[in-house]
């Protein structure tokens, strides 16, 4: 699982990677307003990655002096580091993506 956080208005001086740093240790910094972490084994630190991604979004608004961001941001929990990119840059708050694959074959 990959969770990307996405944050238009992150103030000057604040690294967005480092903030990911507090969560995942394997971190990508894909723009400089994104960054997609594998949270992968997360879930004995941070609970499910239901509560990893609100975790993520509520530690953003605070200040920096308490390990936030001081802005919102928009974090996208998908099963690829892709999904996870254009859900967090299209849907604002937190958002979870479940992909189904269907076989067609299995249709007929």
């Amino acid at each position: 699982m990959f969770a990307c956080i996405y944050g238009q208005k992150i103030p000057g001086g604040t690294s967005l990677v480092d903030f990911a740093y507090g969560f995942s240790p394997l971190v990508e910094d894909t723009a400089v307003d994104t960054v997609v972490i594998d949270i992968e084994g997360c879930e004995l630190l941070f609970g499910s990655a239901y509560e990893l991604a609100n975790e993520i979004a509520n530690r953003a608004t605070k200040s920096r002096e308490a390990s936030g961001l001081g802005c919102r941001v928009n974090v996208a929990v998908a099963s690829n580091p892709d999904a996870a990119i254009h859900a967090a840059r299209l849907f604002e708050g937190v958002t979870f993506l479940e992909l189904l694959f269907l076989n067609h074959l299995d249709l007929f």
